[in-house]
């Protein structure tokens, strides 16, 4: 469940559906990347740390299309987290709550830098204020580049 957990939080700090974009666009201005990222298939490998306790690297491959980029908004896996985002550069953030069905369990910050359009890194925390967790704290390191053009096998 926490590698589910993990994943779901990685890849929903960089990579938007279009269907969530479209259903949160009245919530969330969206945010260009295209400038900052190029579209295709990207490999993001995390690291995970809970309570201190580090978790096994995990890699995942995701295409992001033009629209993708154009159109982001930065989420958690779905669970809709409300705060700012701030793009600066090349640094995207995000400080709000965490939210896990609508009901604030704690805050979450995220920071992502473009080092160039085919490389990525960046860090996530949530800090669990919810005193019926038995987590208290959860920190992501995360790294990504584009591996080429999306595929027929790309997830997307």
């Amino acid at each position: 469940m926490m590698k589910r957990l993990m994943t779901g939080l990685c890849l929903g700090l960089f990579v938007s559906a279009a269907a969530f974009a479209a259903k949160h666009a009245a919530n969330h201005a969206a945010i260009d990347l295209t400038g900052l990222a190029k579209p295709g298939e990207w490999a993001m490998t995390s690291v995970a740390s809970v309570d201190g306790k580090a978790e096994k690297p995990d890699t995942d491959k995701s295409c992001l299309t033009t629209g993708d980029l154009r159109d982001f908004v930065s989420h958690d896996g779905g669970n809709d987290p409300k705060g700012t985002y701030n793009l600066a550069g090349h640094h995207l953030s995000f400080k709000g709550d965490y939210r896990v069905g609508g009901r604030k369990e704690g805050t979450m910050s995220q920071d992502m830098f473009f080092d160039d359009p085919t490389h990525w890194h960046g860090i996530m925390k949530i800090l669990i204020t919810d005193k019926s967790s038995p987590i208290k704290l959860i920190r992501v390191q995360m790294k990504a580049r584009r591996i080429g053009p999306c595929t027929p096998d790309s997830d997307n």
